[in-house]
């Protein structure tokens, strides 16, 4: 087999794309073959939900600055995913391939499978969701739910025989968050994978709950629809409140479940640094203007303090 075209392995999304056309580009520019050279590059997707992001976060900030020559990106922590709006920038062929995911760490697919569910849930609840992405984002979040509940009852094992339904879940909101975007919680999860280097999965599965528990005013109704898509066999819950209520305190379950942290506290991130993570986390704009609630600096200032105890 001769390889003609870069090849990476990816979560589901541009990330290494971006990077991997950047540099093909930034060849081609230098032989004077034009910015259209970026579409030499084939680029085999495999494993969504595999990826830590954490250093693709700061690689992804020297692309801004250096191949898609947009800003500086001195300050990492600031670096917003503008790589993404590479008309270009996207892979040529993608296949799933879930025997990549064998030997991941359980730590490592938890992390990244629920970064795959809130992909799921921001998407499905923007204000940009369409019938079409609500499909594929409604059965990301069946399918990842589906996998949780067997891993809860018989064991960590228990993902070996899901890997399919994962992967496939992956790109089902990979879809969906492609059109209708993600929100306050991958908004304000980027500067902590950019300055502190906090995998991507971590720190939105973090900021879940507490964003979660700030938008529930606003999608009291999308939240108490879920519970009643959800829950089978005996409903406990009767009321908006109750359903909703129900619904974003499971999310604090399966984070807890899975082991992953629900604080800064293990990160060492001193609460001296607040103010500018709120100063980060408010720049990136592109995504909060998808969040079902306005968040104002004062707002993401209350959820960074949460975290932050």
């Amino acid at each position: 087999l001769v390889c003609q075209a870069p090849v990476g392995v990816d979560d589901g999304a541009a990330d290494d794309d971006v990077l991997l056309r950047g540099a093909c580009w930034q060849l081609q520019r230098a032989r004077g073959a034009g910015r259209n050279a970026q579409r030499c590059a084939a680029v085999l997707l495999g494993a969504p939900v595999a990826v830590v992001l954490a250093e693709i976060e700061r690689r992804r900030a020297h692309v801004q600055d250096a191949v898609l020559d947009v800003r500086r990106a001195d300050d990492v922590a600031r670096a917003d995913l503008v790589a993404f709006l590479a008309a270009d920038a996207c892979a040529d062929q993608a296949v799933l391939i879930p025997e990549l995911l064998k030997g991941l760490p359980f730590s490592v697919f938890a992390t990244s499978s629920i970064d795959a569910l809130i992909h799921a849930i921001e998407s499905s609840l923007s204000p940009k969701a369409s019938a079409t992405t609500k499909l594929f984002g409604y059965q990301a979040i069946a399918w990842i739910l589906k996998g949780y509940l067997a891993i809860r009852d018989q064991g960590p094992d228990a993902r070996f025989p899901l890997l399919s339904q994962f992967l496939l879940a992956s790109n089902y909101a990979g879809i969906a968050f492609g059109n209708a975007g993600c929100a306050a919680v991958h908004a304000l999860s980027y500067p902590l994978g950019g300055k502190y280097h906090i995998a991507h999965g971590v720190s939105n599965a973090i900021l879940l709950v507490p964003v979660m528990k700030f938008n529930e005013p606003a999608i009291r109704g999308k939240l108490a629809a879920a519970y009643d898509r959800v829950v089978h066999g005996e409903k406990t819950c009767t009321t908006e409140e109750e359903k909703s209520a129900w619904v974003v305190n499971r999310m604090g379950e399966i984070v807890r479940h899975l082991d992953i942290p629900t604080s800064l506290t293990e990160f060492n991130v001193p609460k001296e640094d607040l103010e500018g993570l709120v100063e980060a986390g408010m720049q990136v704009t592109r995504l909060l203007v998808n969040n079902m609630r306005v968040v104002t600096p004062e707002d993401a200032r209350a959820i960074y303090s949460q975290i932050l105890h």
